[in-house]
């Protein structure tokens, strides 16, 4: 029994796996069946319902990222990262009340979690200053995701909050200065940076590219 279970783990895991390479390679068909075929194998598994909602999510069907993470949460309500994406897409059809419910929710698990403290100070009215007072401490690389993600649920005013501090903080990440030329900051140009941009906080993502307008 015991050999059949790590069997079939190894089999999900690279069948995931696979399914994150595709994803990632920008194949989100081929992504989408990988994952079909992992989930078939682990119907309980919340991973593969995560896989299904970052792969409709990146495709436009946000009904449908919306349910599989729904079915994340119900397989395992103590998975934050599911919470903070049913927060993104409740702010994202301007229902306040639920992302405030999901934004909680992921923080009651995740305490520390600073896109959730953001999500949840968005679904609540207000400003990013809090987070853009803690920028010092959680470092650029946490700094860019709370950029992108405020552009993301259509707070412009808090991602430039977010990258005015940053460029006052870490003058040398190109980044920034970029997200600022695309927000459309009024800030005098700042001297040319000279250091390298951190990479992305999460496996498998490389250089961060700051947020368009949509």
């Amino acid at each position: 029994v015991h050999r059949r279970a790590a069997r079939n783990e190894a089999v999900l895991t690279s069948r995931l796996d696979r399914a994150l390479a595709l994803r990632d390679a920008g194949d989100l068909d081929a992504a989408a069946g990988e994952r079909a075929l992992a989930a078939e194998g682990a119907p309980g598994s919340h991973v593969a319902h995560v896989l299904r909602g970052e792969i409709h999510y990146r495709q436009g069907r946000l009904e449908e990222a919306e349910a599989a993470y729904r079915g994340a949460v119900a397989v395992h309500p103590g998975y934050a990262p599911a919470w903070r994406h049913l927060a993104v897409l409740a702010l994202r059809r301007e229902d306040l009340a639920a992302a405030a419910v999901a934004a909680r929710r992921g923080l009651a698990v995740a305490p520390a979690d600073p896109q959730l403290a953001y999500l949840k100070a968005r679904a609540e009215g207000r400003s990013a200053a809090g987070l853009a007072a803690r920028l010092p401490a959680l470092g650029p690389a946490a700094a860019r995701t709370l950029v992108a993600l405020a552009f993301e649920v259509g707070d412009t005013a808090g991602a430039r909050q977010l990258v005015e501090r940053s460029v006052d903080l870490w003058p040398a990440e190109s980044w920034f200065h970029a997200a600022r030329v695309e927000l459309g900051v009024d800030r005098p140009p700042a001297p040319a940076p000279t250091g390298r941009a951190a990479r992305e906080g999460r496996a498998g993502s490389g250089r961060a590219a700051p947020p368009r307008r949509r």
